[in-house]
């Protein structure tokens, strides 16, 4: 196997038959709907599915042959790209700079082709140097460069390098190092392809969570380390977060959420389709059923998706740009708030809307969105925008108080009891103590720099507090701090697993919506109860 890695890859390997990829899809669609543990890569810990091909003996034994008999499992997750979507040349940061350490293993499962596959750069990953740093270096773009320039790129360290074009079909697969350059562009024009990506390495290298997006210079989040599973031999390093195999998640079931913290830059960089989503976080917490954040940049004209609803209330707020969100009404006559820095806007479930970018430059925004058991109560929030009216970041005032605060919104909503949110000012030397809440918090730093959690954060970052865990924070910059803040008042224990998640999603349904969520549920059992998907099936042949 070492022989066949010299240029950095093996294959393509014919892994599983058509109707195996069929099979695997089904599988894999529905556990995508059960959400990653911890970030977007993180579906083996909580799907079965994934965990069952991440560890067929297929897989595995090439794995191994170049890796060794130890083996962490760090990523797994289902890609799509749609027609003319690209994502631009580069080297995952996790396995960036770590040659024969890790092993990227790409499976094609739904219309590959030559034209919509995997391409790859042979000999990269002895470079010495990522794609990302080299763009950095000559100050361009990675979206911009052709595979042509790519190549002279490499061949400027390696005259041996090569860019190899698979022409895969559905069920081969490339393993490569995680190390070597690689991109792909779906040239097909009509169908989306579908990929699996499963993500090997040696226990000895620790595998940090990239922040900076594929930027140079890259940027990792050191705690929490990502969980890894050990699918074969042992750990002796201890480096890595490694979870036990009963500590994976149950089917169906949302990983609880904890303090942590999460810092993006600006402008967010986009992937070339349009719309680029940043997951950040989603889970369960003593008070709510589900809670998720992610950023995301949306290109001029562009909307993410036609106008929909769903049972999640959702909070957007504008970090750059002008994103706009666009309601409609009871009568079907849209209604658009325009926002720009400094104003978010807050509108509850079964709202139908999109998010539509007017500008000539793109649109980043921050989103929060939750669900959880119904608060009875009446005269819950409407949709509503507001404006901070953000001061300058100025040197400090020795008059103003040390924590001063301005609230935004407070009342009432289908999930919650309260939803308030309020502006902070934090003068230099100022805060509070370590203490816990009884509601879940949600912070935005705007401006300056705060202590939280053994962490410096600066401007551009998201805090996340849980329920009934302790936290503080201070001001140890020597300008102001500024930040938005949301408490999330939800009624307690209501996390009560899948089956009470679904009742409550049921009884907050609007009626109008009720045949059309059974059927969805029914078709979700029928995928994950052995046979009855046959059954029904044969019914209606027979009919």
């Amino acid at each position: 196997m070492e022989s066949e890695f010299q240029a950095g890859f093996l294959g393509p390997v014919s892994l599983l038959s058509k109707p195996e990829c069929r099979q695997l899809l089904r599988r894999l669609d529905s556990d995508r709907n059960v959400p990653p543990l911890d970030w977007p890569k993180g579906h083996a810990p909580t799907s079965e599915a994934f965990r069952s091909i991440a560890t067929d003996e297929r897989v595995l034994s090439r794995v191994a042959a170049r890796l060794g008999p130890d083996l962490l499992l760090w990523g797994a997750s289902l890609v799509r790209r749609w027609p003319s979507q690209k994502h631009a040349w580069h080297v995952d940061l996790e396995s960036a700079g770590r040659p024969g350490k890790t092993v990227t293993v790409w499976i094609g499962l739904e219309h590959t082709s030559k034209a919509s596959a995997l391409r790859l750069v042979s000999h990269s990953h002895r470079l010495g140097k990522t794609i990302q740093e080299l763009a950095a270096e000559r100050q361009v773009s990675r979206l911009e460069l052709s595979d042509e320039d790519v190549l002279a790129l490499a061949r400027e360290c390696n005259p041996a390098c090569e860019l190899f074009e698979p022409a895969l079909e559905n069920g081969q697969a490339l393993f490569f190092d995680g190390a070597l350059w690689h991109g792909s562009r779906n040239t097909n024009r009509w169908f989306a392809r579908t990929a699996l990506i499963l993500q090997y390495a040696t226990p000895d290298v620790r595998i940090p969570e990239e922040l900076a997006f594929q930027r140079w210079p890259f940027r990792y989040r050191e705690e929490p380390l990502p969980a890894c599973l050990l699918v074969r031999g042992r750990d002796t390093a201890g480096v890595n977060r490694i979870l036990p195999p009963q500590a994976t998640q149950e089917a169906g079931a949302l990983p609880s959420l904890s303090n942590s913290i999460h810092t993006f830059e600006l402008p967010l960089e986009g992937d070339g389709s349009g719309w680029r989503r940043h997951p950040f976080f989603r889970g369960s917490t003593p008070n709510l059923a589900a809670l998720g954040c992610h950023a995301s940049v949306l290109a001029p004209g562009r909307t993410p998706h036609p106008p929909h609803e769903h049972a999640e209330e959702e909070l957007l707020i504008a970090l750059d740009g002008q994103p706009e969100l666009v309601i409609l009404d009871d009568a079907g006559r849209e209604v658009r708030h325009r926002l720009q820095r400094g104003s978010f806007v807050y509108y509850p479930a079964w709202r139908t809307h999109t998010i539509h970018n007017p500008g000539l430059e793109d649109a980043s925004y921050l989103m929060y969105r939750w669900r959880s058991a119904p608060n009875r109560g009446a005269n819950r929030l409407e949709t509503r925008t507001f404006t901070l009216d953000l001061e300058p970041n100025a040197s400090p005032d020795p008059e103003a108080k040390p924590f001063a605060t301005r609230p935004v919104l407070h009342g009432p909503t289908l999930y919650l009891r309260t939803l308030h949110a309020h502006l902070s000012r934090l003068q230099p030397g100022a805060g509070y103590g370590a203490h816990a809440d009884e509601h879940d918090i949600a912070i935005l730093v705007l401006e300056g720099c705060v202590e939280t959690l053994g962490r410096e954060v600066p401007a551009n970052s998201v805090i996340f507090y849980a329920a009934g865990q302790e936290h503080g924070l201070r001001n140890r910059g020597t300008l102001p701090a500024t930040y938005l803040v949301f408490e999330f008042h939800g009624s307690p224990a209501v996390s009560a697993g899948r089956l009470g998640t679904l009742w409550s999603e049921l009884r907050a349904t609007p009626a109008r919506h009720l045949p059309g969520r059974l059927a969805r549920l029914a078709r979700r059992v029928g995928r994950r109860v052995p046979g009855l998907g046959a059954l029904r099936g044969r019914r209606q042949r027979k009919s």
